[in-house]
């Protein structure tokens, strides 16, 4: 028997129940996604690898056959019990002032189907036992009869549409249970924001990523999608660049002592390399709350395409104190987006790891930063997608990524001087 409540890191509560069980919360809506969502969504929770194990031998009465150790077989194996039906995922409302109906003295409404109550809350529903008494709770909020309908029928609680009497309607399916109201706090209004005034943009703040800022099948060139500029470098330049002579024009690399790119595979990119080919669900919703934009429109009708950088990605917010590390050029902006939470112990090793191209990143600098005292930094962060190079004189290479990198909102993060790669194969 399974039955469990989680709650993620943004308190988006979820119940888990095998396929005999059915949720405590009227309100709990069934996940219903296709693989791909579900497999994202079991990745998000915070369940550990043998948790899932745990909870799988509960709901099958057995542990299915695993092929390795790699937590990725047991995320897809949790996903694919939840398509065939052996595990349910419910979605349960969330009780907050986010998106309630706003009252009078900072007291606001949220409204759930009933009659069961949320299970994931220590909010308790009003008591209404007439329509009478319901009546009186939105009065005494001060909330109108027009507010109240338009509300349910924005929320699809209720539909008043071509109703004879739908506020008498709506009071009853509080009254009767169908309806359950919760009050909540709403903050307090924030002051207006001061125009924000923007600098003219260098070359210096032009970003070049620890991993690609911008996928590569972007029609954009690669001078654009990585704000690269013809730029004399800087006086003090490391002297680990190097004109990258092999390959295509528009894909240029070099090739070294065993005929690869440096930190290349040779070959057709492994499936299991590919990055996303879609956004992350409820990236919108994220975006809002203040989480980094993976689709940003860097130009008019142009987008990043970011998440397509990721085999996984999933928000977190990084707590006070995390040190992160990214490796820059002398042309790179050192607060860019993409970062590591562990400075990579080799050049071939950073390449291969970060799936980063010879031609978008010459590296010789790192820049360290610490995540200050406060609410944290939110970040998406996930596994590093491979990348291909172009095929030339017939040989294939790729990049095989696989590590953790960390995307952050570029601009936002005040880093360290910059220092040069303590690396002994920086020059090759």
């Amino acid at each position: 028997m399974v039955h469990i409540v989680i709650n993620d890191i943004f308190n988006q509560a979820y119940e888990l129940t095998d396929r005999y069980n059915a949720p405590r919360s009227s309100a709990a809506q069934r996940h219903r996604y296709d693989a791909y969502f579900t497999f994202s969504l079991v990745t998000r929770l915070p369940v550990t690898p043998q948790q899932w194990l745990h909870i799988l031998n509960r709901a099958l009465g057995r542990l299915p056959d695993f092929h390795s150790n790699h937590p990725g077989e047991v995320y897809q194996a949790v996903a694919e019990s939840v398509m065939r039906g052996d595990l349910a995922i419910y979605q349960l409302p969330r009780i907050t002032d986010f998106g309630a109906l706003r009252g009078k003295q900072g007291v606001g409404l949220r409204f759930i189907k009933g009659p069961n109550p949320h299970c994931a809350t220590h909010l308790t529903p009003e008591i209404c036992n007439s329509p009478a008494a319901a009546k009186q709770l939105l009065d005494e909020l001060g909330i109108s009869d027009k507010a109240f309908l338009g509300y349910l029928n924005g929320e699809s609680l209720y539909n008043s549409y071509q109703q004879q009497n739908p506020l008498q309607d709506a009071l009853n399916l509080l009254a009767t249970g169908k309806l359950l109201a919760y009050k909540v706090t709403l903050p307090a209004s924030a002051p207006a924001a001061k125009p924000v005034e923007y600098l003219p943009t260098t070359a210096a703040d032009k970003p070049v990523p620890l991993a690609p800022e911008t996928n590569k099948s972007s029609t954009s060139s690669s001078t654009e999608k990585l704000g690269k500029v013809n730029a004399a470098p800087a006086e003090d330049a490391a002297p680990f660049k190097r004109a990258h002579k092999d390959g295509k024009a528009e894909d240029p690399y070099t090739l070294q002592a065993n005929g690869k790119p440096l930190g290349a595979q040779e070959g057709a990119m492994p499936k299991a390399c590919k990055g996303l080919s879609r956004l992350p669900e409820n990236h919108g919703l994220l975006v809002e709350q203040g989480y980094p934009d993976l689709h940003c429109e860097w130009k008019p009708g142009r987008f990043a395409t970011d998440y397509a950088n990721f085999s996984d990605a999933r928000p977190d917010v990084l707590p006070p104190g995390t040190k992160l590390y990214r490796i820059l050029d002398e042309q790179a902006n050192p607060a860019g987006a993409y970062w590591a939470t562990a400075l990579p112990e080799s050049k071939a090793g950073w390449r291969g790891n970060y799936a980063v191209k010879d031609s978008w990143n010459d590296n010789g600098y790192y820049t360290e930063y610490t995540v200050p005292p406060g609410d944290g930094l939110k970040v998406w962060r996930g596994t590093t997608a491979g990348q291909k190079y172009e095929v030339s004189d017939g040989k294939k290479f790729y990049l095989e990524g696989g590590k953790e990198q960390i995307f952050v909102s570029p601009n936002t993060v005040a880093p360290a001087p910059k220092k040069f790669t303590p690396w002994t194969d920086a020059r090759s």
